[in-house]
């Protein structure tokens, strides 16, 4: 983990000491959706495969302007039959619903399952950084969480991915045949921590598979 931290750091984002304990409460499952250049399309694909009331959150990291976040979401909202919301501080973080981060703040769980923003550590190229979500969440959520690659451009997500990887998370990613740009995901691949390929459609079979739904 150390080697993680330090390129990390070097990008902008702060994982916390891994000896740091995870906590228990919250909801069982986690998937982290990272995406950025071709993302949206992709991710409305995933969504519209998947069921309502699913027994897993939803935590969504797209690279965006955050004048057109809130469009992005009640774009999502129509294709998904769970509810799309952008994150807001003081809710509760709960299975069954997809959480939108925002783009300048950092985005965590705390003990109570309640949504926290906090000024981000240091200033990240990337609006929001996948990596910092992806860190977070593994810090808070461990093994519990699953991450999702999609299409997109720059070397984001994929320190993050190594990071939940250390926790002893898995790291699933979009087909790069059907990516607009590849870039997050070749990286991921390349670091050997991806154990799952697939179209948007088939990672959210895969998901569904996981928790033991019915396609």
């Amino acid at each position: 983990a150390a080697a993680v931290t330090s390129k990390s750091a070097e990008k902008g984002v702060t994982p916390s000491k891994a000896a740091v304990p995870v906590a228990q409460t919250g909801p069982a499952k986690v998937y982290v959706l990272g995406a950025s250049i071709g993302g949206p399309e992709a991710v409305r694909s995933f969504l519209s495969k998947l069921k309502p009331n699913l027994p897993a959150a939803f935590v969504l990291a797209q690279h965006m302007g955050a004048e057109f976040l809130e469009l992005m979401t009640s774009q999502l909202a129509k294709a998904s039959s769970m509810p799309v919301r952008l994150a807001k501080p003081g809710a509760v973080f709960a299975a069954g619903e997809i959480v939108v981060v925002p783009v300048n703040q950092r985005f965590l769980v705390d003990q109570q399952s309640l949504i926290q923003f906090a000024s981000l550590p240091t200033e990240s190229p990337y609006s929001p950084s996948i990596d910092q979500v992806m860190i977070d969440m593994a810090d808070r959520f461990g093994q519990r969480c699953t991450g999702i690659i999609f299409s997109g451009m720059a070397s984001d997500a994929i320190e993050g991915a190594k990071y939940l990887a250390s926790r002893g998370a898995k790291i699933w990613v979009q087909d790069p045949a059907t990516c607009v740009i590849s870039s997050m995901i070749d990286g991921a691949q390349a670091a050997g921590v991806v154990s799952f390929v697939g179209a948007p459609e088939q990672l959210a079979d895969h998901v569904l598979d996981e928790l033991g739904v019915l396609n």
